[in-house]
């Protein structure tokens, strides 16, 4: 069978990590059909994740990748919290069968320039506000953990949903935020409902995989509205985002 490897490391490397001899584990690829055997090892705080497929080439699978970066970080986890130790995973190399490797980077293509509240040359201005809003920064690190760990997509995005509400109306009580949140910035609560209800079963514990169109709506429709924010903040506050530029966002808008 073809075999692949994940690459990494963990963080911070003063930790030196080694773990070796964990049994194989077999699974089914949801995308693909096929069966994967995951064998995890780490030596010196280098990750190595090899895969053995049933594919008849190399073909990426991002279940896959998913799966190598959570057994790793299972492994990871349990070393940490039995040592008191705060540690983090980087899956940051995929090596095909032929041995050519590939650098990877979480990366979205459909969200890029969602965001044109801000320019990158406008970056410094950016980090003076966010600077001094704890509240503020919370959010942008929820919105990149949604595109970093693919099984807390939603629940990231739902908290996102919740920061701007109090971002917006500070103190309120939760049916007054959310009111003044749809004025401000011209959404209706459908809108925002598909993205809570696409959180509902983690939020309670139970992290079932989302199909990648939910997922993909679920990130279009957060970024859309943390774009509406930004431009809200950083222009119109405390007017609402005017409807000749923002038209009202509804269950079936399209992003």
């Amino acid at each position: 069978m073809p075999t692949v490897y994940f690459m990494g490391y963990v963080e911070p490397r003063g930790t030196c990590i080694n773990v070796e001899n964990l049994a194989p584990i077999t699974e089914l690829d949801v995308l693909t059909g096929r069966h994967i055997t995951f064998t995890v090892a780490i030596l010196e705080s280098v990750v190595s994740v090899q895969c053995e497929t049933e594919l008849a080439d190399h073909t990426f699978s991002s279940h896959m990748y998913t799966r190598a970066f959570e057994l790793v970080r299972t492994v990871v986890f349990l070393i940490g919290l039995k040592m008191g130790w705060g540690l983090t995973v980087h899956i940051d190399t995929f090596i095909e069968p032929n041995g050519n490797e590939q650098a990877l980077v979480n990366q979205t293509d459909f969200l890029f320039n969602v965001l044109d509240a801000y320019e990158i040359n406008e970056i410094g201005a950016m980090f003076e506000d966010i600077a001094c809003d704890v509240n503020l920064f919370m959010a942008i690190s929820d919105l990149n953990a949604a595109i970093s760990t693919a099984r807390t997509t939603a629940v990231n995005c739902a908290r996102v949903l919740d920061a701007i509400r109090h971002l917006i109306t500070p103190g309120a009580k939760d049916t007054l935020g959310w009111k003044n949140m749809h004025v401000a910035l011209n959404v209706e609560e459908q809108y925002l409902q598909y993205i809570s209800a696409a959180s509902k079963k983690s939020r309670h514990g139970n992290h079932e995989f989302l199909s990648r169109d939910e997922t993909g709506e679920v990130l279009l429709r957060t970024w859309t509205i943390f774009n509406r924010y930004l431009h809200y903040r950083r222009k119109y506050a405390p007017k609402p985002l005017p409807l000749a530029e923002f038209s009202l966002l509804t269950s079936v808008s399209t992003p």
